[in-house]
């Protein structure tokens, strides 16, 4: 499955890959692990109170796609995007990790998905959620 893995950059060992069901109970570790390191959920996605029916359910039938970002030690950073049969465009459902990690694999994890689309996306959006009134004073 090497066509499914970037390395991010030529002078380290990390790289992004497109995650498969036998990736689930790493990823189930990683996010019990690193809860509090998710950098980033849709907003307008309800939270899924069974994170692990869905994410064996979402790997299977692809309707996520899920990317982790590895470095040699195991997974650093990990994003989902949710892929909508009826749409064309996908949605960044959740980000796990530094927004360096994200910054530095996203052009790959767009190359990945455009690679693996199994819908007819041709975006990728990103909600992010409005400020308040009292955020956006200074």
């Amino acid at each position: 499955m090497d066509e499914f893995v970037r390395r991010i950059s030529p002078s380290t060992e990390e790289t992004v890959r497109l995650a498969f069901d036998e990736d689930a109970k790493d990823i189930l570790e990683y996010i019990s692990e690193h809860k509090d390191a998710g950098v980033y959920h849709d907003y307008l996605q309800k939270i899924n109170i069974d994170f692990a029916l869905s994410l064996r359910y979402s790997l299977f039938s692809m309707n996520r796609a899920i990317f982790l970002i590895e470095s040699g030690s195991g997974i650093k950073a990990l994003v989902s995007i949710g892929i909508y049969q009826s749409s064309t465009a996908a949605v960044i459902e959740d980000i796990f990790g530094t927004v360096q990690d994200f910054e530095m694999s996203y052009p790959h994890v767009e190359d990945l998905f455009k690679k693996c689309n199994v819908g007819n996306c041709t975006k990728i959006k990103l909600f992010l959620r409005p400020k308040k009134d009292d955020e956006l004073r200074a």
